[in-house]
């Protein structure tokens, strides 16, 4: 609580120092109360990580969000009878839903927002001589033949030409398809049929045909835990690979455009989806993607939409849009630093801008806070928007050069091979620590001169730079407002501020800045020249507020807000 004691003729005065964190471009987060509640469903493919999304922005917010995976067809069903708020679908509205239903028309205006990314992932169980195989290599001309049931065994000359000096089994595949009608099936026919369209006759579906000597299963776990069981030897299905990943299957390396056998890692399809574009209706455009020439692009990778009303009415008002753009931010920015730990992949930069623009479009967002630039997406930095050069275009591995399809890396001569990956260096965070809700009550004053002279203490914070590879430094700066007491006020200027570096620091190349006077429009408190800064550095400072000659007697608040920007 605010202090000071009231003396005859001596003036006193206490800084309220707001010591609020903040990033540059970020937004502060608001109180719980200021947020309505919402409530979606639809996709299980992005469940994973909208639970994730729910519960970060949650903690970080005090926004609740509510969100059934029900299947993306029964999201947007939803959607269009007014139930729910949002929804998550991997396929836009169908005029003529291929399971029979309705046409999907929305009463009401809306959009799609980019919300998970993901590869999809053919994932098998086979053992050579013995062994589980975990490095099988398949081009998408053969993967059509197995879904087509024209490649029915393992050692087929197709595959052998996939996988040379590998012993396959002569035994029979035998392909797992999803027995519902889902966005993964639509998303990896529209790829046969974009791709192989000879080999692959069916066209594009989000009912899977039935191939020769195949196995339906229903829902995500159906198909892969079919294939991770004993007798699932010799299957191969399309997945998610977050579901993939959670059955411990080993999963095909694609041939991409670039002639490299590669898997659905998480920068593999982050780096793919590069090549993604937007119709005018913002549906994805794909092509892109399959023939993106990056060795590293995984081609069978795609995003799940967020649908969100750009109008209001029914059940969804103005309030309920300003929490579903600050969760359509939330996902699009923090949330995505979770994807590759979830199985999913986070969203590139061109995604995440044309995911921004559409949030903006929802009812009662707040347009301010959906800048790219305070995005704290893992894929790039603040100031980062070009897509070819960004964090993820920098630190993303490159396949080994076995990968290369045609490489011959078994020798024979009684020489190996030695290949040794190296995880590239990742940057970490820039972030500012310091104690919340804290007043500083300056000290008892003294009447020098004929003015009332108080001093104070500014409570230690800290900045934590983890960016070890990058290293651009930072400024810390700080603004204060005028002193008030009722209608009585004093200027900001008539503070001096003295920054220092508290000993506790272990940052190095940190400087505090001299002396200066208070502003509300904001000075330089402490400078991390580039290259500098690396480690805690644990600032402080004083205060000395000598008051004017007119001054009334009272005790005087101001507002300080500590600000920390990236160079």
């Amino acid at each position: 609580m605010f202090g000071g004691m009231r003396r005859a003729r001596l003036f006193s005065a206490a800084a309220l120092v707001a010591v609020t964190a903040v990033i540059a471009g970020v937004a502060p987060a608001a109180n719980a109360a200021g947020w309505t509640h919402i409530s979606g469903t639809g996709s299980t493919w992005a469940q994973t990580a909208l639970d994730w999304a729910r519960r970060d922005v949650a903690a970080s917010t005090g926004m609740t969000v509510n969100y059934s995976g029900i299947g993306s067809s029964a999201g947007r069903g939803d959607f269009v009878n007014g139930t729910v708020d949002f929804a998550v679908s991997e396929l836009p509205f169908q005029s003529t839903p291929e399971y029979g239903g309705p046409p999907e028309r929305p009463t009401r205006g809306y959009t799609y927002i980019p919300a998970t990314a993901g590869g999809t992932a053919l994932a098998y169980n086979l053992r050579v001589d013995g062994r589980n195989f975990t490095d099988l290599r398949l081009s998408g001309r053969t993967i059509a033949g197995i879904f087509s049931g024209t490649i029915g065994r393992w050692n087929d000359p197709a595959i052998l030409a996939d996988n040379p000096r590998v012993n396959l089994p002569d035994s029979a595949i035998t392909p797992i398809v999803r027995a519902d009608s889902t966005g993964s099936s639509a998303s990896f026919s529209r790829w046969l049929s974009r791709e192989f369209g000879d080999v692959w006759t069916a066209g594009s579906s989000s009912t899977f045909p039935l191939p020769r000597n195949g196995v339906a299963q229903s829902g995500s776990l159906g198909v892969s835990g079919y294939v991770a069981q004993s007798y699932g030897q010799g299957a191969i299905t399309y997945v998610e690979n977050s579901y993939a990943t959670r059955a411990g299957l080993s999963t095909v390396k694609v041939l991409n455009a670039a002639g490299y056998y590669v898997g659905p890692t998480a920068t593999n399809v982050s780096i793919a989806l590069l090549g993604a574009a937007v119709d005018a209706d913002q549906t994805q455009i794909l092509d892109g993607v399959y023939d993106n020439p990056d060795p590293r692009a995984y081609p069978l990778s795609s995003y799940a939409y967020l649908i969100a009303p750009t109008e209001v009415g029914g059940i969804f008002t103005a309030d309920k849009g300003r929490s579903l753009a600050e969760f359509a931010r939330h996902f699009l920015c923090e949330s995505q630093q979770r994807a590759d730990s979830l199985g999913n992949a986070p969203l590139p930069v061109n995604l995440v801008r044309a995911g921004l623009a559409q949030a903006a479009r929802i009812p009662g967002a707040d347009a301010a806070s959906l800048g790219i630039d305070g995005c704290r997406n893992p894929t790039f930095r603040s100031g980062e928007t070009s897509i070819s050069d960004n964090a993820l275009t920098q630190t993303a591995p490159y396949p080994p050069a076995c990968d290369r399809i045609g490489a011959d890396c078994v020798t024979t001569d009684g020489s190996v091979w030695l290949e040794a990956s190296v995880l590239p260096a990742t940057d970490g965070d820039l972030s500012l620590s310091v104690p919340t809700g804290t007043t500083v009550v300056f000290d008892e004053p003294a009447i020098v001169d004929g003015r009332s002279v108080t001093t104070g203490s500014l409570p230690r914070f800290s900045v934590v730079d983890e960016r070890h590879v990058s290293r651009p430094g930072y400024t810390v700066h700080s603004s204060v407002t005028d002193f008030i007491s009722g209608s009585q006020t004093i200027p900001a200027s008539a503070l001096t501020l003295t920054p220092a570096v508290d000993a506790g620091s272990t940052a190095s190349g940190l400087a505090a800045a001299p002396a200066f006077t208070g502003s509300s429009t904001g000075a330089l408190f402490a400078d991390a020249a580039p290259g500098g800064g690396i480690g805690t550095a644990v600032l402080t400072g004083g205060f000395r507020l000598i008051a004017p000659l007119d001054a009334e007697p009272g005790t005087y608040r101001a507002r300080m807000t500590l600000t920390i920007v990236s160079r």
